[in-house]
């Protein structure tokens, strides 16, 4: 099952997700062999899962499970018998979380989704709030009422935004123990490590890096913010 505390442990090495939703510039397998020293963890979009495939997935996964942790970036969003059938998915792929959207409910929805998590041993993120100039408009108006549902089923993990740290210190205050995952550095305008210093414990950096042409080079870059911020 994994814990708070698996998270932590690869905190010590890097305050850097990497989203693949594209095929890294290098390859993936290139990439993920040789970022270890860079990154704690890999959020899998939904693009590059439909493009590869449950099977690709999960050799990729296999391959590389003692390096990172992964997160599968479904975003559930249905009723608790479609979760349940992506859930299983999820778990047969070696993930060892996914993300949940929270705006479905309890009754019959996100509490079924972490009642299964829990049995299956998979860490489950609720995105509290979305990092797009839009999610304004509606989605984040309810943050309160995630945040709310979220707390009455004892969820540990969200996704908050770094384009709007303010999401981050909210979740924090609400949920002090909680591991925060925050999206929207780099491409979305979002600076490296302001997240972390509102309060996020890992930063989702994807385009930034994946579209590179040397993405080594560019973590190297990355890392270096970091530690002038003295988050690392």
């Amino acid at each position: 099952m994994t814990q708070l505390s698996d998270f932590l442990k690869y905190r010590e090495r890097s305050p850097i997700i990497a989203a693949i939703d594209i095929e890294p510039s290098i390859g993936i397998n290139e990439f993920l062999e040789e970022a270890k020293r860079y990154i704690a963890g890999i959020k899998v979009g939904l693009p590059y899962l439909l493009s590869k495939g449950v099977s690709e997935i999960s050799e990729i996964i296999n391959r590389y499970r003692e390096d990172y942790f992964f997160i599968a970036d479904i975003k559930l969003a249905d009723i608790g018998f479609v979760g349940r059938l992506m859930i299983d998915l999820v778990k047969e792929m070696g993930f060892n979380a996914f993300i949940s959207h929270g705006f479905i409910g309890l009754e019959g929805a996100l509490e079924e989704i972490k009642r299964y998590a829990d049995e299956l041993g998979l860490f489950l993120f609720v995105v509290a709030a979305m990092s797009h100039p839009g999610a304004e408009e509606i989605f984040n108006k309810n943050f309160n009422s995630i945040m709310e549902a979220s707390n009455k089923i004892g969820v540990l993990g969200f996704v908050a935004p770094a384009t709007l740290p303010n999401y981050i210190r909210r979740v924090k205050e609400k949920v002090p123990g909680s591991i925060i995952i925050s999206p929207g550095v780099g491409a979305q305008g979002a600076s490296i490590g302001d997240a972390i210093l509102a309060g996020a414990t890992f930063e989702i950096i994807g385009r930034k890096i994946t579209l590179s042409d040397d993405p080594l080079s560019t973590l190297d870059e990355i890392i270096l913010v970091y530690r002038n911020k003295r988050v690392i």
